[in-house]
């Protein structure tokens, strides 16, 4: 007998169905051999996810007495799609993006539940170009797309930002940030260009502004702007203790920039001039030896470390001075050597190595010496942005 979860859970409160000297509905054990079970429903009847999210679900059996059993852990489930999503002890893994139908069987009897998997994009920036991948790839994929050629004017790719539908790109030999639709490929000009007195290295995005990092701080800029434009914002000078200049990061208001002397620097997003970090994240405790990348997310700050034998340190974002960070990934398994860069989507970090041309994948939770569980390679990466 089919039925829909709705009738299922009346069927829970009904009387005639359980009465008060029942045995509990998730508990119940037919005692008359010619009771069967005639139907099955998955609670809840469909399930939409965003990778790498996962969904616990509940299969509940109806036997012909009417009463009803969680019968989850008996059941067995199988995928239409396993490339998009499956189920392991009733729990929904995410796969791929798409569409897919799961199927539990249980007494001769099954439920179907559909299950729709969204995937973030995540573009790569290699010295020549941008390439666009699935945030769940494996292995060496192809891109989705790219833009590269000699049309793009790219000579070194070097930071990724994404703001407001369009692609900023740092370009350090030609000091210059590119500005693409995120919807271009191929071998397409800039929408724009703006031309920096500086040398630029990083960049990040918020409100309506870009924060471009160089070896000597931060100068900020309006998305909109073109060509030849003036800074908006400086953060530059010796009081900021910025020197060799990295990675950036802006993560609730605030800014983060790694200085390869060692540390890493907080700044409000308004702040303008030579002036001092409000914070200061460094020391020997820190083990931030030669920190390059900086991806602020979920509350956590992680700093790759660039000559540290392949290491990334984690820190909370409300941490200041020389403090022990809160989660270290290092050691031969984790397969990083000199990781340079660093991007976050939900529960995973990505961790760029252009020593070895790949990307590791971590749980943003992972502290110590562990396998990566994705490892995306082929790609000499510079920077990485996820949108």
């Amino acid at each position: 007998m089919r039925f829909a979860v709705v009738a299922l859970l009346a069927a829970c409160n009904s009387a005639a169905a359980i009465t008060s000297d029942a045995p509990r509905a998730d508990a119940y054990e037919p005692t008359d051999a010619t009771l069967a079970v005639d139907g099955l429903a998955f609670m809840p009847a469909s399930v939409t996810l965003a990778w790498p999210d996962t969904q616990k679900v509940n299969v509940v059996a109806h036997y012909t007495d009417d009463a009803i059993m969680t019968v989850t852990e008996l059941a067995t489930f199988s995928s239409d799609t396993p490339s998009v999503a499956t189920v392991v002890s009733g729990t929904v893994l995410t796969r791929g993006p798409g569409t897919a139908t799961i199927t539990a069987t249980y007494m001769g009897q099954t439920a179907t539940m559909p299950v729709s998997v969204t995937v973030p994009t995540l573009a790569v920036a290699s010295p020549d170009g941008v390439d666009f991948f699935l945030a769940s790839a494996q292995g060496t994929p192809a891109p989705l797309r790219s833009i590269r050629g000699a049309a793009t004017t790219l000579q070194h790719a070097c930071g990724l930002a994404v703001l407001g539908g369009e692609l900023f790109v740092a370009d350090s030999a030609a000091n210059t940030v590119d500005v693409w639709l995120l919807t271009a490929t191929g071998n397409v000009a800039p929408e724009r260009q703006i031309a920096t007195s500086f040398t630029p290295v990083s960049i990040a995005a918020s409100g309506t502004s870009i924060y471009v990092g160089a070896s000597d701080g931060v100068r900020v800029f309006d998305a909109t702007a073109s060509g030849a434009a003036t800074p908006t914002q400086t953060i530059a000078g010796a009081t900021t203790t910025i020197a060799s200049g990295a990675g950036i990061s802006i993560y609730q208001g605030e800014l983060y920039v790694v200085s390869g002397a060692g540390s890493v620097a907080v700044f409000p997003l308004a702040a303008d001039g030579d002036v001092a970090p409000s914070r200061t994240i460094g020391g020997v405790n820190t083990g931030l030896a030669s920190p390059a990348g900086i991806a602020v997310a979920v509350s956590l700050v992680f700093v790759t470390n660039e000559l540290a034998e392949g290491a990334v340190q984690v820190f909370f974002p409300s941490n200041n001075g020389d403090v022990l960070p809160q989660e270290t990934i290092a050691g031969d398994q984790t397969l990083l050597a000199s990781p340079t860069s660093a991007a976050v989507a939900d529960t995973m970090v990505f961790v760029g190595t252009p020593s070895t041309s790949s990307i590791e994948v971590f749980p943003t939770s992972t502290n110590g010496e562990f396998p990566p569980t994705e490892t995306i390679g082929g790609v000499n990466v510079q920077a990485m942005a996820i949108f």
